[in-house]
């Protein structure tokens, strides 16, 4: 007589659920780790490095990607010989750098007077509008992305996240070794054409000495331009 043995079959079947859930879950913390890093590493990196996550600020404007000028306006601009003169004058250094602690931009690159629209390695500094401390604005515009794929070393991204700066935020400027403090006054959003980097703060801040970052928004398009303007509070 056959003894079939039940207890043996049925040990058979839990031993092999459970090898399978073993399996299942292990292959399904595998690929939940694999697409977090690709989210946050891989596919930032691809999007960012082939540009598609970024505008140029000055290009789609009249006059490029950060500007509003026309493009005529720019190239009378750069045939400027005062402007050239400027450039060639080593009392004015060809770069300074720009700290603004509450989005973490600590050490940032701004190319004195560029004529480059398209800053991938920079931040830059309309040429023509003021120095540093002097009367007038000072113009800088930056690439912007999604704000999750900021990185402040990363001059695609850097200025992914300037929406977050409100009223009394500083911004600091090292330039001929000393400090500008920029207290943040207001922030506007305008049209690409609407943009002039020489005629940009409101009526009341004409005479003063003022600072205007500009990137383009929403984050990751070019359809228009955020200006965040601000005042000189100090220098030290």
């Amino acid at each position: 007589m056959e003894i079939i043995n039940k207890n043996s079959n049925f040990d058979k079947t839990v031993n092999w659920q459970f090898f399978l859930r073993t399996k299942i879950y292990s292959w399904g913390f595998i690929s939940i780790g694999l697409l977090f890093i690709a989210s946050q590493f891989v596919i930032p990196f691809i999007l960012i490095e082939t540009g598609s996550n970024y505008r140029a600020p000055v290009e789609n404007s009249v006059l490029g990607a950060t500007t509003g000028f026309r493009q005529i306006e720019f190239e009378e601009l750069q045939n400027n010989t005062d402007v050239k003169t400027l450039e060639r004058d080593y009392s004015i250094p060809e770069k300074f750098f720009i700290q603004i602690p509450k989005i973490k931009v600590n050490n940032g690159l701004v190319r004195t007077n560029s004529f480059e629209m398209n800053p991938d390695t920079f931040i830059g500094h309309y040429a023509g509008t003021s120095l540093p401390g002097e009367k007038g604005n000072m113009f800088l515009y930056g690439h912007s992305v999604m704000p999750f794929l900021f990185s402040e070393k990363n001059y695609k991204t850097i200025f992914s996240n300037i929406h977050k700066l409100e009223e009394g935020d500083e911004v600091i400027v090292r330039f001929n070794n000393k400090r500008y403090i920029y207290e943040v006054m207001e922030k506007v959003i305008l049209k690409p054409e609407q943009v002039d980097p020489l005629n940009l703060v409101s009526e009341e801040y004409k005479d003063s000495k003022t600072l205007s970052l500009m990137t383009c928004t929403p984050p990751g398009t070019s359809l228009k331009r955020l200006i965040v303007n601000a005042k000189l509070k100090e220098i030290d």
